[in-house]
C-alpha cells in the first residue's frame, strides 16, 4: 500500500502499521550507526598511529553491532615484517575478530588468510573499492585458506558474507569479513553505504599505521648508522695507536731474532709471537678499512667485466669442490654497459669476501655444491622495492630509479631470521673457530653505502643464501670499454 494513501488522522491498516514500523526501526538503526560512524571518526583523529590494536576493537564492535552481524574479521597484506600492511600482496592475513556475546560460532570454523585469487572475482572488486557480497563457502575454497581444521565435504552453511575494502592511495590495504545470518535482510543499501564509509575512513587508519611503522623503522636505522659512523671513527682511531704498539713488537721481534743463534732456543716461540703480531695487523687494517671513506679511487667500472676478471681469483677462494656459476646476461643496450661507480680495488673485496662466506656455508655439503654470481638490470620504486621482484621487500637507503643488481648466492646451510638480523653489525661473526673477524659484511655494507646502493638479504635455514647488492648506474661511462683487470690492478697498485 503506498505511503501517501495512509490516513494518519484515523485508524490506519494493518500493513500501513507494519510498514510504519519497519521505517521506524530502520531509521533507528541507521540513527545508532550514523552515531557510531561519528564516534569512531573522532577516535580515529586522536588515536596513536602506531596503536592499531586500540582503534581496531572498536570498529570491529561497531560494525558487527550496526550490521546485526555474527562475526567481523580485518584482514590485511602483510608486509616483510608480517605486521604492516602493504598493497602488493594477494594474501590477507587474518588481523582481529569480533563476535557478539554468547556466539556459537566454533573457532574450527575461522580461517586465518585469504587468498584474493580464491574470491570470485579474485578481488578485483575490493581493488576497485567495491563492497562484495558472497553466500557460502565451497570446500576447496575453505582448503586453500588454511583452516584450522579440515571441513567436512560439501558447501558450508549459506552465511552471507559482506567484504568491505579498506582502499588507501597506495592500494587495497586490507578489508573486513562481515558474515551475518537471519539479520542480512535488513542490509539494505543505505546501511551498507555506512559500512563502506567504515571501511574507507579505516583505511586512512591503516595507511597511518604503515607510515608510522615505517618511519619508526627508519629512525632505527638512522640511528643504527649514526652509531656505525661513530664506532668508526673510534674504531679508526683505537686501530692507528694500536698499530703503532704492533709495529714495536714487531720491531724487537726482528731484533732479538738478529741475537739469537740459528735454531737456538726461542725460535719457535719467537715465530709465533711474530705470527700473532701479523694476524692482528690484519684485523687492524680491516678495522681501518671499516672507518675509512674513500673516494679516490672510485671510478665507472663494468660489473660484467669485473666478474669475468675475478673468476680465477674466486675459484682460489672457494677452493675444491664447488662450482662457480657466472650469470652475465646482458642488463643494458649494445650502446649502454653495465656501468656503476666504485673503487674497483673495493669490489674486489667485497666478491671474495662474498665467495670466502659461501664457502664457510658450504663445508658441511657433500655434493652439488654451487656459488652463483649474477648480474641484471633491475628498477627500484617509490617505495624502495625492487620491481621485479616484489617478494624481496624494500632495499634500505636505495633511491627510486635504475640499479645494477648483482646477486651472490649459494646452495649452503642457510640462516634464520636471527642470524639475518645481525649480519651486517661490525665484530659480528658466525666463524669464531675459523678465525671470522666479524667485519667482512659490515665493510661490505659500508662500500655499498659509499656508492650510494644498497645491500639486503635472503636466506632459508638448509636451502642457501642470495645476498642481493644494488648499484646506482653510472650516469656517464667515463672509463668505459678500459679492462676491469686492468682497474683492479691499477686499484692495487696504489
Amino acid at each position: 500500500m503506498p505511503t501517501h494513501a495512509i490516513d494518519r488522522t484515523g485508524t490506519l491498516a494493518p500493513e500501513a502499521s507494519l510498514q510504519l514500523a519497519a521505517e521506524y526501526l530502520e531509521t533507528q538503526r541507521l540513527d545508532k550507526m550514523d552515531r557510531r560512524i561519528a564516534d569512531l571518526l573522532r577516535s580515529y583523529a586522536t588515536a596513536e598511529p602506531l596503536d592499531l590494536d586500540l582503534t581496531l576493537a572498536p570498529t570491529l564492535e561497531d560494525l558487527g553491532l550496526s550490521l546485526e552481524a555474527d562475526r567481523v574479521q580485518l584482514f590485511f597484506a602483510n608486509g616483510e615484517s608480517g605486521q604492516i600492511p602493504t598493497s602488493d600482496g594477494n594474501t590477507f592475513e587474518l588481523r582481529g575478530a569480533w563476535r557478539p556475546t554468547g556466539d556459537r560460532l566454533e573457532e574450527t570454523d575461522s580461517v586465518t588468510s585469504i587468498d584474493l585469487d580464491c574470491l570470485p572475482d579474485q578481488g578485483r572488486g575490493l581493488r576497485a573499492g567495491r563492497v562484495q557480497r558472497s553466500t557460502g563457502m565451497p570446500t576447496p575454497l575453505r582448503e586453500s585458506l588454511r583452516s584450522t581444521s579440515p571441513s567436512a565435504p560439501g558447501w558450508s552453511p549459506a552465511r552471507a558474507t559482506l567484504y568491505l575494502p579498506c582502499l588507501s592511495p597506495c592500494g587495497l590495504l586490507g578489508f573486513f569479513a562481515v558474515e551475518g545470518g537471519l539479520t542480512t535482510s535488513r542490509w539494505g543499501a543505505t546501511m551498507l553505504d555506512r559500512g563502506a564509509l567504515i571501511g574507507s575512513q579505516f583505511a586512512m587508519v591503516l595507511d597511518r599505521y604503515r607510515q608510522a611503522c615505517e618511519l619508526d623503522a627508519m629512525r632505527v636505522r638512522d640511528g643504527r648508522n649514526e652509531r656505525l659512523e661513530t664506532l668508526g671513527r673510534v674504531a679508526g682511531g683505537v686501530a692507528h695507536d694500536f698499530n703503532n704498539v704492533l709495529t714495536a713488537i714487531l720491531g724487537y721481534a726482528d731484533l732479538l731474532e738478529i741475537e739469537l743463534a740459528d735454531n737456538g732456543q726461542g725460535q719457535i716461540e719467537l715465530g709465533e709471537i711474530r705470527d700473532a703480531a701479523m694476524r692482528a695487523a690484519e684485523v687492524v687494517e680491516q678495522v681501518l678499512s671499516f672507518g675509512r671513506t674513500r673516494s679516490d679511487g672510485v671510478r665507472s667500472v663494468d660489473l660484467g667485466d669485473c666478474l669475468t676478471g675475478l673468476r680465477s681469483m674466486i675459484l682460489r677462494v672457494l677452493g675444491e669442490g664447488i662450482a662457480l656459476e657466472l650469470d652475465l646476461e646482458s642488463v643494458c643496450s649494445e650502446e649502454e654497459a653495465s656501468q656503476v661507480r666504485i673503487d674497483p680495488g673495493r669490489l674486489e673485496r667485497v666478491l671474495l669476501n662474498l665467495a670466502s662466506n659461501a664457502r664457510a656455508a658450504l663445508v658441511d655439503i657433500t655434493e652439488d655444491r654451487r656459488f652463483s654470481l649474477s648480474v641484471r638490470r633491475v628498477t627500484i620504486d617509490l617505495d624502495r622495492r625492487d620491481t621485479s621482484s616484489h617478494a624481496l621487500g624494500p632495499v634500505a637507503a636505495v633511491n627510486a630509479g635504475d640499479h645494477i643488481r648483482l646477486t651472490a648466492s649459494d646452495n649452503g646451510c642457510g640462516m634464520d631470521s636471527s642470524l639475518t638480523a645481525k649480519i651486517f653489525e661490525p665484530f659480528f661473526t658466525t666463524k669464531e673457530t675459523s678465525g671470522g673477524t666479524g667485519f667482512g659484511l659490515a665493510t661490505t655494507a659500508e662500500i655499498l653505502r659509499e656508492s650510494n646502493g644498497g645491500i639486503r638479504v635472503e636466506s632459508v635455514v638448509g636451502e642457501g643464501s642470495a645476498f642481493h647488492l644494488y648499484f646506482p648506474i653510472a650516469a656517464s661511462a667515463t672509463h668505459k670499454g678500459e679492462p676491469a683487470t686492468r682497474l683492479i690492478a691499477a686499484a692495487a697498485a696504489r
